[in-house]
């Protein structure tokens, strides 16, 4: 009968543990994981001889040692409200290749509008450390999710929705004008009675400033009949 040789061949060298590194260092094994993990507690120079050794084992690679050096995580987050919305689905699709093009992850996440769900998203997002959050789900009673972004010195873009007074970057369209120019459209083709489906009324993308409908300001207002304007359930 015969035996493999499971001696031949290239062998793969042993698994180098944060325990490993730990009893090289002179540190506990805790202090090595916060370490790898970005976690505050740790002296600089602690720090840097836990990366050196835990490089020169072969625990870390040189990209991620050195990313960890400079405390960043090459991870964006990205926190949409529902990821079967086709909407939804392009923006996460393009933010992915986006990132990756500029070699950084995304961390993906939605909410469905629920807001206890928007903030336990944002926290496990800081404890990760990601490197900026794009957001597409911000209500105006948002405060605390955007003063938690804040207190961790973590960059915020709104996207499609804002926070008018947050100030921070945002991505989308003015929906003001981009109202008055759809109902210039149908207005235009003849229709009279017309119905409005929107989103939630605390979005931005829906809601109307001064509880004024946008193209109640144009000078045609009077050439039609609102017959009814919806807004979706939350």
């Amino acid at each position: 009968m015969r035996t493999a040789n499971v001696g031949s061949g290239r062998q793969r060298p042993p698994r180098v543990s944060a325990a490993d590194v730990a009893r090289a260092v002179g540190v506990s094994p805790a202090t090595v994981s916060y370490v790898m993990n970005g976690r505050s507690g740790v002296s600089e120079e602690t720090r840097e001889r836990v990366l050196e050794v835990a490089e020169e084992l072969g625990h870390t690679s040189s990209a991620r040692a050195n990313r960890l050096r400079s405390h960043q995580s090459r991870v964006i987050g990205l926190v949409l409200t529902d990821i079967a919305n086709p909407f939804y689905t392009e923006i996460a699709a393009g933010t992915i290749d986006a990132a990756r093009a500029r070699g950084y992850e995304v961390f993906l996440a939605h909410t469905q509008e629920d807001p206890d769900t928007l903030r336990s998203v944002v926290d496990a997002m800081i404890a990760r450390h990601v490197d900026g959050v794009v957001v597409t789900v911000l209500h105006p009673d948002d405060g605390d999710v955007v003063r938690s972004l804040r207190s961790a010195r973590i960059p915020l873009i709104q996207l499609s929705r804002r926070i008018e007074r947050v100030e921070a970057d945002f991505v989308g369209i003015d929906d003001r004008a981009a109202a008055a120019e759809m109902m210039e459209h149908v207005v235009g083709h003849g229709y009279r009675d017309i119905v409005t489906i929107v989103g939630p009324r605390t979005s931005s993308a829906s809601a109307v400033g001064g509880g004024v409908y946008p193209y109640r300001r144009s000078s045609w207002y009077s050439q039609y009949r609102l017959a009814s304007h919806q807004h979706l359930p939350q």
